[in-house]
């Protein structure tokens, strides 16, 4: 009987000590896991701290140890955010954004010729920046920091569009938006649905608008994807997007007319099928200004918007309104248009539209039509043998 009271006490004796035992060592745990957190964002700060320092890099000559030392320094940096287990402190941010914002916004050299700017938009050397492999590191930084890390990306929302495109809109010669919009287009990938109110207000203040100026050939590819990031994740933006680009149509940049024509047709097939019939009669109406136009080009790329299945699902949804503009512009241009090009591919487009809607080209019946005054007959031909004599 003895032994057998001894036993439950011994036992209660063991499950105390492996208690004790497991807190001293999960309290060992913490403290560890603690002071390499701790280590970790000293590190993460050392290394920003290093890689503030800026450098012209005209000068080959001038401290190449440093330049290829702070080579070395945004790459290790890079590595410490692509391995990151948890998301960066937010001591971490102000710092990071900061040193970010100190080698990117630079006055960049401005070509020498400015019109250059415009007639070769995919030729990048007339400005680019003399350091390009820091600003690649950098660039690659913010991508993976915006993609991996939520209070970065939310932190960069805030930081990245006050001391860029406020500068543009004052100085349309400044370079440098289409690599900021390729930074952007990372971040509003990573967008979840629904949408905020601001990044809503951030497409319709900003991206809409960056439409307008004349230079927009420049950025226009990574302008078009960072739109259409928009309404892909919500279709009912596409409303919005549509008449804002109608709003900055250019009136004789016919260069300019051939892209919008074709980011058009691009958002035709991501926008809600629902509003068809609200932006049928705006859209087509361009469409056919467009395809009135004396330059072959423009007037080219908007009869191709035809082939778009997208594009005709919508013209038909709303055929009472849009028909009755769409042949006055295609009989214009059969008989005005001077491009034999543009009246073949007019043709080939009546024939589609004859197919689809049979009715369209009718000849109208004489019952139809709408008597002559004999009395107006008589004072034409009175007014006409008065002007004889």
């Amino acid at each position: 009987m003895g032994a057998q009271n001894k036993t439950p006490k011994a036992s209660t004796n063991k499950k105390s000590l492996q208690y004790l035992f497991d807190l001293d060592s999960r309290t060992e745990l913490s403290n560890g896991r603690r002071q390499s957190f701790e280590s970790e964002n000293e590190e993460f700060l050392s290394l920003i701290t290093d890689c503030t320092v800026t450098y012209t890099f005209t000068d080959p000559s001038k401290s190449p140890s440093q330049q290829d030392l702070k080579r070395l320094k945004l790459i290790q940096l890079l590595s410490l955010i692509k391995n990151s287990k948890h998301p960066l402190h937010a001591q971490i941010l102000s710092p990071l954004f900061s040193m970010l914002s100190t080698n990117r916004f630079r006055p960049l050299t401005p070509p020498s010729n400015a019109l250059l700017l415009y007639l070769l938009p995919e030729d990048e050397d007339l400005c680019a920046n003399p350091a390009p492999s820091c600003l690649t590191c950098k660039l690659h930084t913010i991508s993976c920091s915006a993609s991996s890390s939520a209070p970065i990306q939310k932190h960069s929302e805030t930081s990245l569009i006050n001391p860029s495109f406020s500068v543009f809109s004052i100085d349309q010669k400044q370079c440098g938006i289409g690599e900021l919009l390729e930074i952007w287009g990372s971040i509003i990938n990573g967008f979840t649905v629904p949408l905020k109110e601001e990044h809503k207000l951030f497409l319709m203040r900003v991206l809409i608008p960056l439409h307008k100026p004349k230079g927009m050939l420049v950025y226009h590819r990574q302008l078009t994807y960072c739109v259409s990031q928009f309404v892909q994740k919500e279709p009912a933006l596409g409303g919005v997007v549509v008449r804002g680009v109608l709003k900055y149509w250019p009136v004789t940049n016919c260069p300019k007319e051939v892209l919008l024509v074709g980011e058009l047709e691009e958002l035709v097939g991501d926008i809600d099928p629902e509003q068809y019939r609200k932006l049928a009669l705006p859209l087509c109406t361009q469409i056919t200004k467009c395809l009135n136009s004396w330059n072959s080009q423009v007037a080219e790329r908007a009869l191709y918007v035809w082939n778009s299945k997208y594009f005709v699902k919508m013209a038909l949804q709303a055929t009472e309104d849009v028909f009755p503009v769409i042949v006055e512009g295609m009989e214009k241009n059969l008989k005005w248009h001077w491009s034999k090009s543009v009246k073949q591919l007019t043709e080939n487009v009546k024939a589609m539209l004859e197919e689809m809607e049979p009715g369209l080209y009718t000849p109208v019946p004489p019952e139809a039509r709408i008597p002559r005054n004999p009395r107006l007959g008589r004072r034409r031909r009175r007014g006409k043998r008065s002007g004889r004599e």
